[in-house]
């Protein structure tokens, strides 16, 4: 159906971004097949397919258009599927810069702060997760059709637990500063309260294996941690 829209119609760039669309999904369909090892290279077509059609909705002149921002998005994800993670996160970030303001610069900014994890760019990953995270005034507002606000908020509790469990506290701590209007105050309170919770306990734990001059200090700074998270539940309470 999307092949009889004719070459110079007003929706073409439209209906070429839903092609990459289409095409993007049987790749994903094809890859979760892996009982069938010939259906990885005929996923690998798909996505080739998909990042042509979509650089034809791109578009070629100086003036994009409302199909330019999705395309270039969805040619990152591509990139993505394919396993490019440096390929991708260039994409992804070409797409924020060009584009600020669009939930693909969003959706992108996102994406660019799990593979900034995922390479060990934490501080990064930390500054682009503020970038995604702290334009979203009101979650009742918030429309994304490439990210949904609740895979925004698990993906974005997966990163903090994490963080938690790596015993990365101050990004732990850094992270949960922009959970706040994207999560609901309480969620996010109940989130900091944790961390210092948890980095409190952890110091004092480790006093039980140091000897008595180390372990004053150590001590001193888990009890700091622990009255900070006494402070913040008092609050959430």
């Amino acid at each position: 159906a999307l092949a009889q829209i004719p070459a110079g119609a007003a929706i073409r760039d439209e209906a070429l971004v839903l092609q990459g669309r289409v095409l993007i999904q049987e790749a994903r369909t094809l890859k979760k097949d892996s009982a069938a090892p010939e259906r990885a290279a005929e996923a690998a077509q798909k996505l080739q397919e998909a990042i042509a059609t979509l650089r034809q909705a791109q578009g070629q002149g100086l003036f994009p258009t409302p199909a330019t921002p999705k395309a270039m998005y969805l040619i990152a994800v591509c990139l993505l599927e394919m396993g490019d993670q440096r390929g991708a996160l260039y994409q992804f970030q070409r797409t924020a810069s060009a584009h600020p303001g669009t939930p693909e610069a969003l959706a992108a900014d996102f994406e660019q702060a799990e593979l900034l994890r995922r390479l060990k760019r934490y501080d990064e990953a930390l500054a682009a997760y503020g970038r995604a995270l702290k334009p979203i005034a009101d979650p009742q507002m918030y429309d994304n059709p490439w990210l949904p606000l609740d895979s925004l908020r698990r993906r974005a509790l997966q990163a903090y637990q994490e963080y938690l469990d790596g015993h990365d506290y101050p990004r732990c701590l850094a992270l949960v500063q922009s959970f706040f209007p994207a999560f609901p105050k309480d969620h996010a309170l109940q989130a900091e309260a944790e961390a210092y919770r948890t980095w409190g306990h952890n110091l004092l734990a480790q006093t039980e294996h140091l000897p008595w001059s180390k372990a004053v200090p150590v001590a001193r700074e888990g009890r700091r941690h622990l009255r900070r998270a006494g402070a913040i539940y008092e609050q959430l309470a």
